[in-house]
């Protein structure tokens, strides 16, 4: 695994851009392929950037991404390591994959919600989120008609998939994302055969599970 804040990152991230950074990069990217962190498709990017020191830099979609997976990661550790032994379980097996380069970036409406809410959130995870969110190919969920989901939600969400079918890292039954939901914003009862798990980095917020049933307040970081 590949922390954010490790000796190793710091080298294949140095924003330096001296003559030989990039054969340094390289060099520090075959120890990580040694290790098992990086894929065989990850190392030749390097190789292939090697000579050209300026090519890759801390705000490049690969470091932004891997960084905001890491983050995710030890975010969960941190605050709810039991709960989300099946999530971490998948971000294990499939972090190591290449990152889909280059991203299509989209911002919806709701994206504007997302820099308040930082300021609430665990700081590095809030760091890694804030780089990220710009290079990110943000969703809604137009396939449902807006009489269904509510005008409010329709306008008021957006939804960015890191690792997943359609994400900048691919994998198979099983997506991690990042969800924006406008603040008072009802998101209308709903089933589907996928199990879903939710870590909302911001607080209170309020859940119910049959229509019609009470809701249920809950503080940040309490999964649902």
């Amino acid at each position: 695994m590949i922390s954010e804040l490790s000796e190793e990152w710091k080298r294949l991230t140095d924003p330096s851009q001296a003559k030989g950074t990039g054969l340094m990069r390289y060099a520090t990217a075959m120890q990580l392929y040694k290790q098992g962190a990086i894929s065989a498709e990850s190392l030749e990017q390097f190789r292939v950037l090697s000579k050209q020191d300026d090519k890759l830099h801390p705000d490049h979609a690969l470091f932004l991404v891997r960084g905001l997976v890491a983050a995710i990661d030890d975010h969960l550790d941190q605050v709810v390591p039991q709960q989300f032994q099946d999530v971490r379980q998948g971000i294990a097996r499939w972090r190591g994959g290449d990152v889909i380069l280059p991203i299509t970036a989209t911002q919806r409406d709701a994206c504007r919600f997302i820099e308040p809410a930082l300021t609430t959130i665990d700081a590095p995870l809030a760091s890694a989120i804030r780089r990220a969110v710009p290079i990110l190919n943000w969703v809604t969920y137009d396939a449902y008609p807006r009489k269904e989901i509510g005008g409010a939600f329709a306008d008021g969400h957006a939804f960015a998939s890191i690792i997943g079918e359609a994400a900048p890292i691919s994998a198979r039954d099983f997506d991690l994302g990042l969800f924006v939901i406008a603040p008072d914003t009802l998101y209308r009862d709903h089933k589907h055969a996928a199990s879903e798990l939710y870590l909302p980095l911001t607080g209170p917020h309020r859940w119910r599970f049959k229509p019609g049933g009470p809701f249920t307040e809950l503080p940040a970081n309490a999964p649902v």
